[in-house]
Parts: structure tokens; sequence; C-alpha cells
């Protein structure tokens, strides 16, 4: 639109064509006048209409002169006019379309300045978009960012526990497997102790046997020597043998009792031994069994 105002200007207002054409009349410099007008108020329309009303008196006079001596010339007969006349008039509408083009160009210089000052209020209100749009974006990093070291220090802390907690069954699985190795040699001494008793509670069993039998055997012979030495006593009671005698048998009868009651507290501490033996040897067996249960629950 500028571009085309500025060819219609130049075309009214260019010297070298005016001056050419001496022989132009009234009537082509008023056409010429009127289509420059006229386009110029279609392209800008009331920007236009205001320029040409901020022209003065001057302007509408010397257009509406030129305008009306042009119809009267086109109404009345072609007459030839004087060249000093119409170099006159064409100089005084060079001069006013001079003048209404520097308007114009002003014009068009302030609605430059306006677009620019409009262009940069739009890149201002952008840029302040753009800023805030910014703004409220680092607000939101800045949050999340926020959220994102709470979450890892709460990571880092639950890590901490899980490993502290690994640690500690660690040393508890640690102490376990030394429990079970002790354990397990604990119970390897149990099953030798048991091994060990079981040949002992064997021996005693089988010394009991012969003490048993030895102490029968030992007791039927006391008995024989009682019943010997009651008949001998009652014969040498019957025969009055010498107090001598009686004294001798009484004697060993006594030694007799005595080796009986030695063989029977011997057979008695025998028998608490073996009994003892198998109490232990009963303790040791609950104590291996309640082992191996242990080591299996803990292989499992």
């Amino acid at each position: 639109m500028q571009q085309e105002i500025e060819r219609l200007l130049e075309q009214l207002t260019s010297n070298s064509s005016i001056s050419t054409s001496p022989s132009m009349s009234m009537t082509d410099t008023s056409s010429i006048l009127s289509t420059s007008l006229l386009s110029s108020t279609s392209l800008q329309g009331s920007f236009v209409s205001g320029v040409v009303n901020t022209t003065g008196a001057t302007t509408t006079t010397s257009v509406a002169s030129t305008t009306t001596s042009s119809t009267r010339q086109t109404q009345q007969p072609k007459t030839t006019q004087s060249p000093k006349k119409t170099q006159h008039m064409m100089q005084s509408a060079t001069l006013d379309l001079k003048h209404l083009w520097k308007q114009l160009r002003a014009e068009i210089i302030r609605l430059k300045q306006k677009n620019v000052e409009l262009a940069q209020q739009i890149m201002q209100v952008q840029k302040s978009k753009e800023e805030t749009i910014v703004a409220e974006e680092v607000e939101q990093l800045k949050l999340d960012n926020t959220r994102l070291s709470l979450a890892k220090k709460e990571v880092e802390d639950n890590l901490s526990k899980l490993g502290a907690k690994l640690s500690a069954l660690e040393t508890e699985k640690q102490n376990l497997w030394k429990l079970q190795e002790q354990t397990r040699k604990e119970l390897i001494n149990l099953k030798e102790n048991v091994i060990k008793l079981t040949e002992e509670n064997e021996k005693l069993s089988k010394m009991e046997i012969r003490a048993s039998n030895q102490t029968n055997i030992e007791i039927e012979k006391l008995k024989k020597e009682k019943r010997s030495l009651e008949e001998k006593l009652l014969s040498v009671t019957d025969s009055s043998k010498s107090q001598k005698e009686i004294t001798q048998l009484t004697n060993k009868l006594k030694e007799a009792r005595t080796t009986r009651e030695k063989l029977e507290k011997l057979l008695r501490e025998q028998r608490l031994q073996i009994e003892e033996m198998d109490t232990k040897n009963r303790e040791l067996r609950l104590k291996i069994t309640s082992l191996e249960n242990c080591t299996s629950n803990t292989n499992k």
C-alpha cells in the first residue's frame, strides 16, 4: 500500500513529466489530480481524508478551483489558453501536491513509528508473558526439585536403614553359623560321650552281672559256712568243747556276715552307678535330639 502511494505521488510531483507536456490541458491536469486523490483515498481510507482536511483551505480551494475550471472548460467550447496561465496553474497544483506529499510522508513516518512502538509493545508483552511462563516453570521445577530432594533423602534413609538391617542380619547369620558349628561339634562330642557311656554301661552291666553272680556265690558259700558253723557250734556245745573253738567259730561267723554285708553294699553301689549312667544316657539322648532339631531348623 505504501509503495502504491509513493508511486502515485511520484507521478503527481514529477516536474519533468509536467514540463515535458506543455500542451497538457487543464482537463488532463485535473483528471490526474482527481485520479491521484481517488487512488489515495481508496488506499488510505479515512487517513487520507484527515490529511486532506489538514492541508488547509489553500489546498481545498486550489483543488476546487482546478476542478471547477476544468469542468467549465469541458462544458465550454475548447479555446486555446495561454501557456503562461497553464504553467502557473500547473505550478500551483504541483506545489499543492508537494505539500500534500510532505504531509502524507510525515503521516506515513508517524504511522511507521507507531507501528514500531506497537511492535515493541507487543514484543514487550510477549516477553513479559514468556518471562511469566518461564518464572512459573522455574517455580514448578523448584518445587519438583524439592520433592525429588525429599524423595531422594527418604530413599537414602530407607537404604541406610536397610543397610543396617542387612548388616544386623549378616551378623546374626554369622552368629548362627558359629552356633551351628559349635552345636555340631557339641553334638559330635555328645555322640562320642553317648557311645562311651553306652560302652561303660555295658561294662558296668556285665560287671554287675558278674558281681551279682559272685555275690550270690559268696552268699551261698557264706550260707553254707554259716550252716556248717552253726552245726559245728551245736556239735561243740553238745560235746562240751572248749570255749576257744566256740570263739573261733563265732568270729568266723561274724567275718562271714561282714563279708556278706560288704558284698551287698558293693552290689548296691554298682546298681546306683548303673542307674546314674542310665540317667545320664537318657539326658544325653534328649540333648542330642534337641540339638538335631535345632540344626535342622537352622538349615531350613
